[in-house]
């Protein structure tokens, strides 16, 4: 356990908690691994059978067996040496310094964005999302703790309690600077939850990849096991590939209708603030189902459901007494919910609560 100076930023309940969340995932990945002899001591087997029903070794299931070992062997040693090696350092610089605002300006709009930072130069984003670049933009500073030995620190956007990873680097040159992304949120009335929202709905068609193929491959077994008259294995395996499928579609599918309309309900109606007050939480995970009641203009009081809230978003309605909502609510509908100018959205579900104030 890494002793804490007074005032350092993990002293901060937000940034410890959700630091102990990155600490937590980089190490499950770590620990993860264990996986990949169990995978590949499969394919050898498979590779085997395969090639023992032969006089001679199919090519095809060589070159099947050969790219996984080497698919494999790359994403051990990628999860080994790159992710997380900045946990470490990292942990170090918000046990020991506070958080401190600097003035930073967006040089390039990547995945792993370049920031001027006031006093510190240069630095380089592990991962960062347009939304958290356009706060930065509208703000004109970050938080910063940091950096350590290595060059490596933690900032914190403005709304945001998430302990960001980035790194120093050298000088270079203002023809590599890129410009913002064209993803079509720059134009909206708030541009940051704009692109919060463009994100979420994207990330969540590709969660639906996933399921989507495991039914295609189902049924391709079934056609395959049907046509050429054996459809003793491949029939029952295509089977619980569909049913697999078919169970994950369902099980996501009202996450990602919410997500899916949050584009275009932020662009149907602005922001409006309503009073409320959220039931005890804990988001040990980052997120959480929560739950509240909304005070209406008129006097009536609607209960209220946050499906897997992000932390930030809590806190936001916690520590204000707020909640923003994209529209009018309405026992039945489901709304965006948020913070206007800053990277924090959500969806929130509403029903009578059954009372007036």
């Amino acid at each position: 356990m890494t002793t804490q100076a007074p005032g350092a930023a993990l002293t901060d309940p937000g940034t410890a908690t959700l630091f102990g969340i990155y600490r937590r995932r980089v190490r499950s990945a770590r620990k993860g691994l264990w996986l990949w002899p169990l995978i590949f001591a499969v394919w050898l087997v498979l590779f085997v059978v395969g090639t023992s029903m032969h006089d001679t070794t199919d090519v095809a299931l060589a070159v099947a067996f050969v790219a996984m070992a080497a698919a494999m062997t790359t994403a051990s040693a990628f999860v080994l040496v790159r992710v997380g090696r900045w946990l470490t350092e990292m942990e170090v610089v918000l046990a020991n310094e506070p958080w401190r605002p600097v003035p930073a300006q967006v040089l390039t709009w990547d995945r792993r964005a370049v920031l001027e930072l006031a006093g510190l130069g240069r630095v380089q984003f592990v991962r960062v999302t347009t939304s958290l670049l356009r706060t930065i933009e509208l703000t004109g500073g970050v938080d910063v703790a940091g950096p350590g030995p290595s060059g490596w620190l933690a900032l914190r956007v403005a709304g945001s309690c998430w302990p960001v990873p980035a790194r120093t680097v050298a000088q270079m040159p203002a023809a590599a600077a890129k410009p913002p992304p064209d993803d079509g949120t720059a134009e909206a009335a708030d541009p940051v939850t704009a692109s919060v929202a463009a994100t979420a709905r994207r990330r969540i068609a590709m969660v639906l990849i996933g399921p989507a193929l495991v039914t295609a491959i189902g049924i391709g077994l079934i056609a395959a096991g049907l046509v050429t008259g054996e459809p003793e294995v491949l029939v029952p395996v295509g089977v619980c590939l569909v049913a697999l499928g078919v169970v994950s579609v369902a099980k996501t599918m009202p996450t990602a209708r919410a997500i899916m309309r949050l584009p275009a309900q932020l662009a149907a109606a602005p922001w409006t603030a309503y009073p409320a007050q959220l039931d005890p939480w804990q988001a040990p995970r980052g997120y959480v189902t929560a739950t509240g009641r909304l005070h209406t203009p008129f006097g009536d009081v609607l209960a209220f459901e946050l499906p897997r809230a992000n932390y930030d978003l809590l806190v936001a309605i916690s520590m204000t007494g707020t909640v923003h909502v994209a529209g009018t609510p309405k026992p039945g509908l489901t709304l965006p919910v948020g913070v206007p100018q800053r990277p924090v959205l959500g969806y929130v579900r509403f029903r009578a609560a059954g009372g007036r104030r």
